[in-house]
């Protein structure tokens, strides 16, 4: 009889205990401390197709961006390896933007672009051109971590 006590007691501290214990040892949620989020695109150009590319960028793409709002992408040129540039585009809404296959930004700066060069026809055609100047490519989403060493005030 006293041992079947003794085994009860035993279960009862070790479950009474169990929270305690999950608790110090299960991941609690957490939300990264920054939530800048973008899409980073390398592209390979074609053999000396990279100053056209970057000129259809420039001329065509950029003003029709404009006309829209939409937010250009940063563009890296790339002095080595194997990619001509990098274009790092900000996910404005973080990564709910991924959920679209269109996005209304996009389908704005299309419509803006189509505006620009006459027609849909004539905006697929100029796409198509770029496009065509394209080798190899991939894309990456990455998120900006905030480095920047706390001042003093902030870690009084």
């Amino acid at each position: 009889m006293v041992r079947k006590l003794t085994v009860i007691v035993a279960v009862v501290v070790a479950i009474a205990s169990l929270p305690v214990v999950a608790e110090e040892n299960t991941p609690q949620a957490k939300k990264y401390d920054s939530q800048e989020w973008f899409i980073m695109v390398h592209v390979q150009f074609e053999a000396g197709q990279a100053e056209k590319a970057l000129k259809i960028v420039k001329d065509k793409f950029a003003p029709a961006a404009k006309a829209s709002g939409f937010k250009m992408p940063k563009v890296f040129e790339c002095q080595t390896g194997e990619w001509d540039v990098v274009y790092l585009f900000h996910l404005q809404d973080g990564v709910s933007d991924l959920e679209w296959q269109i996005s209304p930004r996009e389908a704005k700066w299309f419509a803006a672009f189509a505006e620009q060069e006459g027609g849909l026809e004539a905006a697929q055609k100029a796409y198509a051109e770029y496009d065509e100047l394209i080798e190899d490519w991939r894309a990456e989403l990455v998120r900006w971590m905030d480095m920047t060493p706390p001042t003093e005030e902030a870690s009084e």
